[in-house]
């Protein structure tokens, strides 16, 4: 196989805007070099994080909303056990699991939207996690159940470090077992998590410098956000 003669060209038998990203991120890594220096010069820091720190306040309410969002989990979690162990029945098992679902729609949405006046950054993060918690326990409780039932498959047992193993999977759909390697290569997970960091770096420089100013002026008049 003919390799490429530079990280902007497109590898034989990919896709054919694979050099066009690697340009544009190149671009975006330049971009924010620059912005980084003239920072620097200006006020004697490379990034000013004052954007961040604003948008990101109300840690400890997010916290609060975040352990609700976990417990509302578990609970799923000990419902299906208890039916699993036979101390409720089928019947009782899906009806306090509806009624924990109904919970676990309102009791987030109320602390995040009315209860809790939470930063925009702590709220676009709790409703993510909240959504993905969401369809990760009723894959959970879908399949087991149906396994229990004699639907796809014997009964797997069930235990509550699998339980949390799946929520801190990067899936959304629970199985008894995952394809994997046979060990974790380090060095792949570190490079992904520095690159994961450094386009978010960029990401954020680009919206303080460039869009979040355009908002403030046609939003509010002219008149910015203290912070």
């Amino acid at each position: 196989m003919r390799q490429r003669a530079s990280i902007l060209e497109t590898p034989p038998g990919e896709d054919g805007h694979h050099g066009l990203v690697n340009l544009m991120f190149l671009i975006l890594a330049a971009t924010t070099v620059n912005m980084c220096l003239r920072q620097y010069t200006q006020s004697g820091q490379l990034v000013d994080l004052s954007l961040f720190w604003c948008l990101a306040s109300d840690v400890t309410a997010g916290v609060l909303v975040f352990v609700i969002i976990l417990l509302l989990c578990i609970c799923a979690y000990a419902v299906l056990k208890l039916c699993t162990v036979g101390w409720i029945g089928d019947s009782a098992c899906v009806g306090w699991y509806i009624m924990l679902l109904v919970g676990f729609v309102i009791a987030p949405l109320y602390a995040i939207i009315w209860l809790l006046p939470l930063a925009p950054l702590v709220s676009v993060i709790l409703g993510i996690q909240w959504n993905i918690f969401l369809m990760k326990i009723h894959s959970y409780f879908a399949v087991n159940f149906a396994r229990r039932l004699g639907k796809g498959g014997p009964p797997e047992p069930i235990n509550f470090i699998n339980f949390l193993e799946f929520l801190l999977l990067p899936t959304l759909v629970y199985q008894t077992s995952y394809p994997r390697n046979a060990h974790i290569r380090l060095w792949y997970a570190a490079k992904e998590f520095v690159q994961c960091l450094g386009i978010s770096m960029c990401m954020y420089i680009c919206v303080k410098d460039f869009i979040f100013p355009v908002l403030t002026e046609q939003w509010l008049g002219g008149t910015h956000y203290h912070y």
